[in-house]
């Protein structure tokens, strides 16, 4: 008969009952059998507590495609197969209604008679039993490990990677270096303004690996060539990872004393941290004003009589362009090239000598960087006293807390300058940056200046009195412009 040979691993790394030695007993029983190996189905890297017909490799075989290649399924024990009952039995209901038999090497199971099925059913019950104890322990020795702030297994986090411990205690991270030099480089290009998005394009164009690929190629397998995202970078960027602590599930897992337990070397430091958040933060509120097409005023191009933002509009199959207002107010309020040339003309005229202002971010100095770490450790904990119920986990929270407060009352008694944000005059004129930037630029330098050109039509009578424009263009003192 034909036999399609299962093997399973629940890391690529498992030493005990490799792949060798499956395939070996595997072909050890067809041999005995006169039976004939038409096919391997091998999961590697595959949970025991995934479901049979959705494995990568045994799946497909389990389909009304290839049900007809294959007659027999042999593994080297059940668990091979799945650890869980429910799809167990799911499995044997559809080995029956398609006249397949299924041989576990080691378990001596038949299919075939009513005690064979008890037998089978008995064991992947047994087997569902270990699954969880195994979940339980990994659970536990994974929550030890992060309290000692050594890693806990999986993918390493992208700019480390996981080495042994030189005194053999196990494993932890530190920084790698190929992948922890492309995460800097992509900071250093948040903070000179560059977008993510902007950034991802450049990645994906010279080649560099995605994170997803980059262990591919660590663990010796080929890349699957996938593309560099904005959402990815902003979630990697948003980690704190980046400052060496330890987390689970997107929380700070501290000590006794409400500080973060530290992971590995930091690869930035907090205040550079800080500044990445409010770039990132700042992009933010920018993008989620954006359309599909932003137009070359969004923000800036203001109806004169209610202040809503005009938007922009072409007219379908031609190259007629208009700015108006939502509201109703004077509809086809003005052509668009119109407007947007007053606007460049007036702001010049304005503007266009004066420098550039930038507001910079100046880091806090002293202490203040550790007592805003406190306070954030204070932020994390307290909310965390409403969802606990053993007396043992409010004590421990409450003992963190009364650290901190211990700490952040020491910190304040020394000398410290909060962190803010002050303007700075760059070596730019508006005119000169006008004169190189492409259109969304040219936005986005109008925005940061807070320029707002308030529109109205006057005096507009059908089509025999078109009215005039009323255009008032300004700007706030740049002491006045948000950050």
């Amino acid at each position: 008969m034909r036999v399609l040979g299962r093997v399973r691993l629940s890391r690529a790394t498992e030493e005990s009952t490799s792949v060798e030695r499956q395939r070996e007993i595997i072909e050890g029983w067809a041999n005995q059998n006169d039976h004939e190996i038409v096919g391997w189905a091998e999961d590697l890297d595959v949970s025991g507590s995934v479901d049979p017909f959705d494995t990568p490799a045994l799946g497909p075989w389990l389909t009304e495609d290839r049900k007809h290649e294959w007659d027999i399924i042999c593994s080297w024990k059940l668990d091979r197969i799945s650890r869980r009952a429910v799809p167990m039995g799911k499995l044997f209901g559809w080995l029956l209604d398609n006249n397949k038999a299924l041989v576990c090497a080691s378990d001596s199971i038949d299919l075939s008679t009513p005690m064979g099925r008890l037998i089978a059913y008995v064991i992947a019950t047994i087997a569902e039993g270990e699954l969880e104890a195994i979940r339980e322990r990994n659970r536990a020795s994974a929550k030890k490990l992060r309290e000692l702030g050594r890693w806990t297994g999986g993918k390493p986090i992208y700019g480390y990677q996981a080495v042994e411990r030189t005194d053999g205690s196990g494993w932890e991270l530190v920084p790698d270096e190929q992948s922890s030099m492309v995460l800097l480089r992509i900071i250093d290009q948040v903070l000179a303004g560059q977008s993510l998005t902007s950034i991802a394009g450049d990645l994906t164009a010279e080649g560099v690996l995605t994170p997803a690929d980059y262990i591919r190629y660590r663990s010796g397998r080929k890349p699957a060539g996938y593309g560099w995202t904005a959402n990815n970078i902003g979630r990697i960027l948003r980690s704190k990872s980046l400052l060496g602590y330890t987390t689970h599930n997107g929380v700070t897992v501290r000590d006794d004393e409400g500080l973060p337990i530290a992971k590995g070397r930091a690869l930035v430091s907090q205040d550079v941290y800080d500044r990445l958040q409010a770039a990132l933060e700042s992009r933010s509120v920018l993008s989620s004003n954006r359309t599909r097409r932003t137009s070359p005023l969004l923000g800036v191009a203001l109806c004169g009589l209610c202040e809503a933002n005009l938007y922009h509009r072409q007219v379908t199959g031609k190259a007629y362009r208009y700015y108006l207002c939502r509201r109703g107010h004077d509809p086809n309020i003005v052509k668009a090239d119109e407007l947007e040339e007053l606007v460049e003309q007036v702001f010049l005229e304005k503007y266009g000598a004066s420098f550039i202002h930038e507001k910079v971010y100046v880091p806090a100095e002293d202490h203040q960087t550790e007592l805003d770490e406190a306070v954030r450790a204070v932020d994390e904990i307290t909310p965390l006293l409403g969802t606990v119920t053993s007396t043992t986990m409010r004590k421990r929270l409450l003992d963190q807390l009364a650290a901190l407060d211990s700490r952040i009352s020491d910190l304040e008694q020394l000398p410290s300058s909060e962190a803010h944000w002050e303007w700075r005059e760059l070596p730019e004129t508006y005119a000169e940056a006008w004169d190189k930037a492409d259109t969304e630029e040219r936005r986005q330098l109008l925005l940061k200046r807070g320029v707002t050109a308030k529109i109205a039509v006057k005096g507009k009578i059908g089509r025999q009195h078109p009215g005039y424009l009323d255009f008032y263009l300004d700007a706030p003192d740049i002491e006045s412009v948000p950050a």
